[in-house]
């Protein structure tokens, strides 16, 4: 188990209640009580002489709606300036230093206080008002930060996010430390409880210096403070969408080390395509996915994976690759959409010394060092106009040139290209070349999200549970029957990604050897969390029709509809839509642009 600690984040906000016959003296003469727990934290004031028990609920004086509390879990009584507790015969325990109590015993401001997954800290004197900044709740946090990743696509902003985690995974110490991280921070910055020893912290538009530059300052501890590590993720140069840069920042902060105690999410531009073992295949589409890409890479010809995000296209890349000759040479993963226009051919073709500002000395390109490998072309569809050119021609020619040089040499690659957009309808749009579509898709491998594979959720969910328990120590091995159900239950808009990402926190906030129901996002827990019109999920509905409308707009909100269902019912491929409506394609594209349909979760 995750070291006895089940950080519930319920549904409650965890308010507040003091009894009516307490009375609170002045702020200035009250010590306190920092409690931290999955829905964020919680400040109570104690004052001298007076006594307050702590639970899940009443009649308790301070409740905390945590599932590993008891109804009235522990008393806490302040008398001459010194903090005393009492457990109240916890099912979970009140623990002081990691051992638990069994009588009344004082609690100091250096003790590390453990309630159930609760965490407290012991302050003599209360912090003002306005001093005191609170933490959200995990799931909060992520909904600001998806909006917050909206408004950086549509203004061009950037959001880097942080986790900061203690080097030593030890209950209590997050109260520690946590209030000095939180203090640190600006108004507009949010953070949350991760786990019992981390914080997520969404850093509002701010790119990776800024980030840098506090994560250096956090790990700086002074003597008697709890050594920090701290890892780095920036949107757009790490991840595109909220579960790769989750993902992509908590693979950071596991990497960092006592001599780097600072890490920062790969390289920008290029991604690490981690071996994941044997992979898991139940679906029949998988199982024929899968040989058809273990035939074709026999062939030198490219290949164009397509599928959603998170969906899994990097592994059937590694497919490809390690069935083909190629297996022995190199394999790269570059990410097309974050890196910048102007950098684009020296990352893939190298360049020379002095080609431009910052070029100091000679550099190889990613096909000149992938030279007999395989190189993937990650979210192609987002390359420049001039780009793609550049690329067509290599596709063309096998040669290539580094930057600031005439001389071509060739090069010898396995070229891969991967994507969640509708290509042949950006070639409609005239933001992609259909030359370079052609040279692409060759061959075409449709990688299914994960919604229509649901024979695989709950494999791929142990297979993950298994890996996180043994990286982190926790002894996790099963998960619930109820917790199957609601695995089983959710759409998974970010697909196998996503699904990750929720497994993994939950090994490490676990109480007990088996994941329940509370471990998971509160997002899976209550289904989609989608809003579903006219029994389409994950998309933007249609209203339901009104009679009082004009014939007219009832004709065009019903076409809409016949044309939202079609689209959903070929994964959201806006080709195999066309042909099932037996409509051109452009005509399709223009109507989903008068009506504005599109994917819920599409990131563009």
């Amino acid at each position: 188990m995750g070291d006895d600690f089940d950080l519930d984040d319920g549904t409650s906000n965890g308010t507040l209640s003091l009894p009516t016959s307490v009375e609170v003296p002045a702020r200035a003469e009250a010590s306190s009580l920092l409690f931290y727990h999955r829905d964020g934290s919680q400040l109570v004031s104690i004052s001298e002489g007076e006594s307050l028990v702590v639970g899940r609920g009443r009649p308790s004086d301070v409740v905390i709606h945590d599932p590993s509390l008891s109804r009235q879990h522990a008393r806490f009584t302040l008398v001459d300036g010194q903090l005393w507790v009492e457990d109240l015969q916890s099912t979970n325990g009140t623990r002081i230093a990691a051992k638990r109590i069994k009588s009344r015993q004082r609690v100091r401001e250096t003790d590390e206080l453990q309630l159930g997954a609760v965490t407290g800290v012991f302050h003599s004197l209360a912090p003002a008002n306005e001093s005191f900044h609170g933490l959200e709740s995990y799931d909060r946090l992520l909904e600001v930060l998806e909006q917050e990743l909206v408004r950086g696509r549509t203004f061009s902003r950037p959001l880097a996010l942080v986790m900061v985690r203690a080097r030593k995974r030890k209950a209590g110490q997050l109260a520690h430390w946590a209030p000095r991280v939180r203090g640190m921070l600006r108004d507009v910055d949010r953070a949350a409880v991760y786990d019992h020893s981390s914080l997520l912290i969404g850093l509002v538009e701010s790119g990776v210096e800024h980030a840098r530059q506090l994560a250096e300052i956090l790990v700086g501890t002074e003597k008697g403070e709890t050594p920090l590590f701290c890892g780095i993720a920036c949107y757009p140069d790490q991840g595109p969408n909220l579960d790769h840069l989750v993902e992509a920042v908590r693979s950071a902060s596991n990497r960092a080390t006592a001599r780097q105690p600072v890490q920062l999410a790969g390289t920008p531009g290029e991604t690490s395509v981690e071996p994941s073992g044997k992979p898991v295949i139940a679906s029949p589409a998988m199982l024929e996915l899968h040989e058809t890409a273990k035939r074709v890479a026999k062939a030198a010809i490219p290949i164009l994976i397509t599928g959603e995000t998170g969906t899994g296209k990097e592994v059937i890349a590694q497919v490809v690759h390690t069935t083909s000759e190629r297996r022995k040479k190199s394999f790269r993963c570059i990410n097309c959409a974050s890196i910048p226009e102007q950098l684009l051919e020296s990352v893939l073709f190298g360049h020379e010394r002095g080609a431009f500002t910052g070029a100091v000395e000679r550099a190889r390109g990613v096909f000149e060092e992938a030279s007999g490998g395989t190189v993937l072309l990650d979210e192609i569809g987002e390359l420049s106009a001039a780009a793609q050119a550049s690329l067509l021609r290599v596709l063309e020619t096998k040669r290539v040139a580094r930057v600031g040089s005439s001389r071509e040499f060739e090069i010898d690659v396995r070229i891969l290209a991967s994507t969640h957009r509708d290509l042949e309808a950006m070639v409609i749009e005239g933001s992609f070349r259909q030359d370079l579509l052609f040279r692409l898709n060759t061959m075409v491998l449709d990688v299914p999200p994960l919604r229509a594979r649901k024979e695989e959720i709950v494999p791929l969910a142990e297979s993950f549970m298994r890996v996180a328990a043994k990286a982190n120590r926790c002894l996790v091995r099963e998960l619930a029957p109820e917790t199957r159900a609601a695995l089983l239950d959710h759409p998974w808009p970010g697909n196998v990604r996503e699904l990750r990402n929720a497994i993994e926190r939950a090994v490490v906030i676990a109480q007990d050897p088996i994941i329940k129901l509370e471990d998971l996002p509160r997002s899976v827990r209550k289904g989609s969390g989608e809003t579903r019109q006219n029994g389409v999920p994950g998309v933007h509905g249609v209203p339901d029709m009104d009679e009082a409308l004009p014939v007219k707009e009832k004709l065009q909100r019903y076409e809409a509809q016949l044309l939202l269902e079609a689209l959903e019912a070929n994964a959201w491929n806006q080709t195999r839509t066309a042909e099932s409506l037996d409509m051109p394609l452009r005509t399709l594209v223009h109507k989903m642009k008068i009506y504005g349909l599109k994917k819920r979760y599409e990131q563009g």
